[in-house]
């Protein structure tokens, strides 16, 4: 019982992720006085990205969620083998309200990224399948 109970104690000062990702900054140490709800480190998950976007009012109304995805890299300055690649999605996002001074409409896709060549913050173009 005791065994059991020295467990139970040793559980509650171990910290496991609920998913697989890369440690991209560390709040905490080991050995640091942790509260409840404080962050201990973020935890990045680049299996899939998210790419946002604006449309154009007119292009939006041929959108539907779920459309598949096309995402290219343009990275500037370089001509890299990454930017031939094309990386597949789908749209998980349209806008319900457009921008009053570009009249554009704002949305996300999902992008698979199973190789982890995209990295956050990187620019390219999205292409949208659309029905007619």
């Amino acid at each position: 019982l005791q065994r059991q109970e020295t467990y139970a104690m040793l559980a509650a000062y171990t910290v496991t992720a609920p998913w697989t990702g890369h440690v991209v900054k560390v709040h905490k140490r080991r050995g640091e006085a942790v509260r409840e709800g404080e962050p201990i480190a973020e935890i990045a998950d680049l299996s899939q990205l998210r790419a946002e976007g604006y449309v154009t009012l007119a292009d939006s109304f041929r959108l539907r969620v779920g459309a598949p995805v096309q995402f290219r890299l343009d990275i500037a300055g370089t001509d890299l083998n990454v930017e031939e690649e094309s990386f597949q999605g789908e749209l998980v996002f349209v806008e319900p309200k457009v921008d009053p001074i570009t009249q554009k409409v704002r949305v996300w896709a999902k992008i698979s990224n199973p190789q982890g060549l995209l990295k956050d913050g990187m620019q390219g173009s999205l292409y949208i399948a659309s029905r007619p």
